[in-house]
């Protein structure tokens, strides 16, 4: 059981000092009176007012793909080069078939001797001496030409020489002409596609390439420019990726483009199916209040949450934030300990949400603000004493009477701590209404002290086994925004 603060007590009872009366310095108390919200020790009070009381911080929350290989682009003429042979070349000074010369020499008619014609005058006339026949000779060659012979002696035919053909020397083969390429007029191609055409503010979109080609250049050097629609600077997208993210950062819907640009300087737009994206705010809000005390309750109402909605994490701007489920709700909450476990400060308080489904987590959307109140008044607690008469009496503190207040922020909780004390010991009054030994601080953290209800202004506590002796009876009220007004009473009875 934890309490509020608590200073030692230094009663003096008759010369004898007391031991200190301790409580709690931080911790919130466990349960609560009828006026004031229930709270918990160990939760914040938000946790308290919704369906999960867990309080954690909210996360934020992209997939493998393939990397894409870019289909080859068509040469477009390239392969074929200008001036080209379309036969194989020929031999340049060959004969013509059948023009081959014969080996074999014509062999030349021996001459005939010719008679000497005998003269009417009885004389004999000179006959001219016959002319030897001219050798063959090979077709390309020149024909060579016998000299005269005798008359008197035949001439003998020289003997032919075969000819032989004269060799062919293949021509050389004409050199390739240099051609100048034809200028590349023709733009690349691409295709993309969007993982989603609808998100929430915040949710990611991923673009991914499917198809890349150019008719000359590779597509690692295709120069790919994004455009996401939304006023947002292009990404150009570097060699090798094959796709690109980006989170919206507001509403509306926006048209997705992809400008493509070759090593020649050609643009094209790449193929987009579905290039439109929508982007919403998911959710309406509303808060009962714009200012409120410290511990003073409010209504928050959460509607047109979107089906397929997972989770809701509401960040209160205190430090901390509180899973809701994914559904229309309305629920009342109030503030009073930051996540430090201090009191909140006084000032305005910016209330966020964060909606989760299957594209993942939104963005923080405003649900709306606050305004803390400055609290500047402590409780005023006190005793309501019996007469002197009857102050040594122990039957006049059999109930314990008084009063606590508070302006502002308002009381939360109030406590009785009894005590009684002997020679040797000292006891100390638990909510199970018996008197127990204590023997240290963390006895009394653990056992001491009864919550009281205070009705109208007004609370008592009936003990019971009170008898003679030392007593010290110690009251402290706190109120939402931790401020402790205190009041204790001493007497020694000695009566019944």
């Amino acid at each position: 059981m934890s309490r509020v603060p608590r200073p030692f007590l230094g009663i003096a009872l008759g010369g004898a000092l007391l031991a200190g009366v301790a409580l709690s310095a931080t911790a919130a108390v466990a349960t609560t009176s009828a006026s004031a919200p229930s709270t918990g020790a160990s939760l914040h009070p938000i946790a308290r007012q919704v369906a999960q009381p867990a309080p954690f911080g909210i996360e934020q929350v992209l997939g493998h793909v393939p990397d894409l290989a870019a289909e080859p682009g068509a040469h477009g003429g390239q392969g074929a080069r200008a001036g080209g042979f379309d036969a194989a070349p020929g031999t340049l000074g060959a004969s013509a078939a059948g023009d081959e010369p014969d080996p074999t020499p014509t062999a030349t008619p021996e001459p005939t001797a010719t008679e000497p014609t005998t003269d009417p005058t009885g004389e004999p006339t000179a006959t001219a001496e016959p002319t030897a026949t001219a050798e063959p000779t090979a077709t390309a060659g020149p024909t060579a030409t016998a000299g005269p012979t005798a008359t008197a002696e035949p001439t003998v035919t020289a003997e032919p020489t075969a000819t032989q053909p004269t060799a062919t020397t293949p021509a050389p083969t004409p050199s390739a002409t240099p051609t100048t390429p034809p200028v590349d007029k023709t733009a690349p191609t691409g295709t993309f596609v969007l993982s989603t055409t609808g998100l929430w503010v915040g949710q990611t979109a991923t673009l991914k390439q499917n198809a890349l080609a150019d008719n000359v250049t590779e597509a690692a050097q295709i120069r790919r420019v994004v455009n996401w629609g939304d006023g947002s600077a292009p990404v150009t997208l570097a060699p090798g990726a094959t796709q690109a993210t980006k989170s919206y950062t507001k509403a509306g819907k926006f048209t997705v483009s992809v400008t493509l640009t070759d090593a020649a300087g050609n643009p094209a737009k790449a193929k987009i199916d579905k290039p439109a994206m929508t982007i919403t705010v998911p959710g309406a809000y509303k808060l009962s209040k714009k200012a409120v005390w410290p511990g003073e309750k409010f209504k928050v109402t959460i509607s047109k949450v979107p089906s397929g909605t997972k989770a809701i994490d509401i960040d209160w701007g205190d430090g901390w934030v509180q899973p809701l489920k994914g559904k229309n709700q309305s629920f009342d909450t109030f503030y009073w300990l930051n996540s430090r476990d201090q009191p909140v400060k006084p000032g305005t308080y910016t209330i966020r949400a964060k909606f989760t489904n299957a594209n993942g987590t939104s963005a923080a959307i405003l649900v709306g603000k606050i305004s803390v109140r400055k609290d500047s008044w402590k409780p005023k607690v006190g005793f309501t004493k019996p007469a002197k008469s009857k102050a040594n009496k122990v039957s006049s503190w059999k109930t314990l009477r008084g009063t606590a207040s508070d302006k502002g922020a308002g009381l939360r909780t109030v406590w009785v701590y009894p005590y009684r004390f002997t020679a040797t010991s000292e006891y100390c009054y638990t909510a199970k209404k018996t008197w127990r030994k204590i023997r240290s601080d963390a006895d009394i953290d653990k056992y001491c002290g009864v919550r009281v209800k205070v009705s109208k202004g007004k609370w008592s506590l009936k003990l019971s086994g009170m008898r003679k002796g030392y007593h010290a009876f110690v009251l402290l009220g706190a109120d939402w925004s931790e401020k402790v007004g205190r009041a204790e009473v001493a007497p020694r009875l000695t009566r019944n």
